[in-house]
């Protein structure tokens, strides 16, 4: 995003690399972090792990947007669980394969009821409408690339979304389940 040459890139990471901002290099499984911010505690979420709460500006910046959506929509929403971002530099996290370059976050669920973190949602716990409102603002108004859901969740997602009314080909884009789209947002993961 800047306008500079590659030689004035490479003259700045040299010598004002702090000047630059966040910058994640690599891959989110292969990579590192440079001039990370640090994810600060928040009444709208609770840091499980905040040494391992480092992240890109932009990433950050996204799922804050996020939070505060679900915040202004709905009253008295209860903190969401946030817990691995990235070491301070990135580069491995116990016991991840990614969370190396400060983009990928692990993030609980809006609950029914108070839970712990890590609960596992089901249809009696899981609160359908917040939880919906996050995934939703995450997957059309922010950068995020995908978002790793077990295919029950996305279920109770997906017919909690239909029958508010929401476009059914918006449904198709973002949800793995619905099985229209080769590259949806929303994957399996369990």
């Amino acid at each position: 995003k800047l306008d500079l040459t590659d030689e004035q890139l490479a003259d700045k990471v040299r010598t004002q690399l702090d000047e630059l901002g966040s910058i994640s290099v690599g891959t989110p499984g292969r990579g590192y972090l440079i001039n990370g911010v640090q994810m600060a505690p928040d009444p709208r979420w609770e840091l499980i792990s905040p040494g391992q709460a480092w992240a890109t500006s932009e990433a950050l910046d996204g799922l804050t947007r996020a939070i505060d959506h679900v915040h202004r929509r709905f009253a008295n929403t209860t903190p969401l669980s946030i817990g691995h971002w990235s070491a301070k530099h990135g580069g491995w996290l116990s016991p991840h394969k990614s969370h190396q370059a400060g983009r990928d976050v692990d993030v609980g669920y809006y609950y029914s009821s108070p839970t712990r973190w890590f609960a596992r949602a089901t249809a009696a716990n899981l609160d359908l409408p917040r939880t919906w409102a996050f995934v939703k603002y995450l997957a059309t108004e922010t950068d995020v690339d995908m978002i790793f859901i077990d295919s029950q969740i996305q279920r109770l997602l997906a017919q909690h979304a239909a029958g508010a009314g929401e476009d059914a080909a918006l449904l198709d884009r973002i949800f793995q389940v619905r099985g229209h789209n080769p590259a949806p947002i929303v994957r399996h993961i369990k």
